[in-house]
């Protein structure tokens, strides 16, 4: 609030604001920050000084980036800012970073969150996703990639409606020591042009046993395309409704051929 009208976070103007809370949190209540989460980044750089802040100029990004480095350091707290990639694919990951590289340059670790990689043997959730260390000052860089998926929990209730409360958390799989910022750039969708030949042929041939595109049981036409290995069942699972119509009949999921697939 300022002058009784509320405005909206500036990193240029607020910081000494910050720096007041996180010291009081610190010697008053005994009980310090760990960590500052600025989301996203690009909506609070405006300010009195520069107040439109040109996302492709170098210098006014670390006039207004860099104070918050000695914040950090004074404090012993860890600022994650949140931005987004570019739509350029084909990019390296550390010219993805939408606007000027003071953005990469400037931060101390850039981790990249994207969809899990596909692979001529797999084919991702749409939940699956990546965590990749893609810059560090340290001397040596970890390596690999963390997998994990996201799911939705229930974290309380609405006091005014009763409703649940819902969030999204991670869960943790595994390293993939096999993936790098270097094999993760561009797009990699092999899979469903992989599969979609030899699915689109076997799940006529099976239709063509039933006259007039009759109505068959999901759990029949999965096992026909999955148990025989056609499609993996993470592809049939995300991709399968391109090809069908599927809806429940008293509680009995059935699908049928598409007039033409997606």
């Amino acid at each position: 609030m300022q002058n009784g009208k509320r405005n909206t976070f500036s990193m240029q103007d607020d910081i000494e604001q910050v720096a007041e809370w996180l010291a009081y949190a610190r010697d008053i209540e005994k009980q310090p920050f760990a960590m500052l989460v600025i989301d996203p980044v690009t909506s609070y750089l405006p300010g009195q000084k520069l107040r439109k802040v040109d996302l492709n100029d170098a210098g006014q990004l670390r006039t207004v980036l860099e104070p918050w480095l000695g914040l950090a350091q004074k404090f012993n707290i860890a600022i994650v800012c949140v931005t987004h990639f570019g739509k350029d694919t084909s990019r390296n990951m550390l010219h993805r970073v939408l606007g000027s590289t003071a953005f990469v340059q400037t931060c101390r670790s850039l981790c990249a969150v994207f969809e899990r990689p596909a692979t001529e043997d797999y084919e991702p959730d749409p939940n699956e996703k990546v965590l990749m260390q893609v810059k560090t000052n340290l001397p040596e860089h970890p390596g690999g990639a963390w997998k994990f998926c996201t799911e939705r929990v229930e974290v309380g209730t609405d006091p005014r409606s009763g409703q649940p409360i819902y969030a999204t958390r991670p869960q943790w799989d595994e390293l993939d020591k096999a993936l790098t910022p270097s094999t993760s750039v561009g797009r990699s969708r092999g899979p469903k042009s992989h599969y979609n030949p030899a699915f689109s042929i076997q799940l006529t041939e099976l239709f063509k046993r039933h006259p007039d595109n009759e109505w068959q049981p999901v759990t029949y036409v999965q096992m026909a395309m999955v148990g025989e290995k056609v499609v993996s069942e993470s592809w049939w699972n995300k991709h399968s409704k391109d090809y069908l119509d599927k809806q429940n009949f008293n509680g009995a999921w059935m699908c049928r051929l598409k007039a033409s697939p997606a």
